[in-house]
């Protein structure tokens, strides 16, 4: 059996939050399914994917640099979480349903990075 190496720098943690893509001015409803320090993976329908990925169950090309705004609120927090994300990957996983990999780039304000930050932290913490 060959090993694959883990590439990901931090650890994932399954969630379901609500959320909200922008692609070109258009909201784009989904859900988040994990997060991590780094990132987090939104499902999308087709319709929604292909706006937001030009080539929706390709590999996305390296290097592509398609970024855009996703907003939400983590559980607790009454503020929502702005963040500009870099799409990473897009997969297929059923007929009307995709996977996006994004990795965040930045939030709208500092105090939502922390905010994010002490969630993700909170959540390495109770798995230790």
């Amino acid at each position: 059996m060959i090993k694959v190496k883990e590439r990901r720098l931090y650890p994932r943690f399954d969630v379901i939050l609500p959320a909200r893509m922008w692609v070109a001015g258009e909201p784009l409803d989904g859900n988040v399914f994990d997060i991590s320090m780094g990132g987090l993976q939104m499902g999308c329908d087709h319709a929604s994917v292909v706006k937001a990925v030009p080539t929706a169950g390709q590999i996305v090309t390296p290097g592509l640099d398609l970024q855009v705004k996703v907003s939400f609120q983590i559980p607790g927090e009454s503020q929502e979480l702005n963040t500009i994300c870099r799409i990473a990957a897009c997969r297929r996983v059923s007929d009307n349903e995709y996977r996006v990999g994004l990795e965040i780039v930045e939030f709208a304000t500092e105090s939502e990075s922390h905010l994010y930050e002490a969630y993700i932290q909170q959540r390495i913490d109770d798995v230790a």
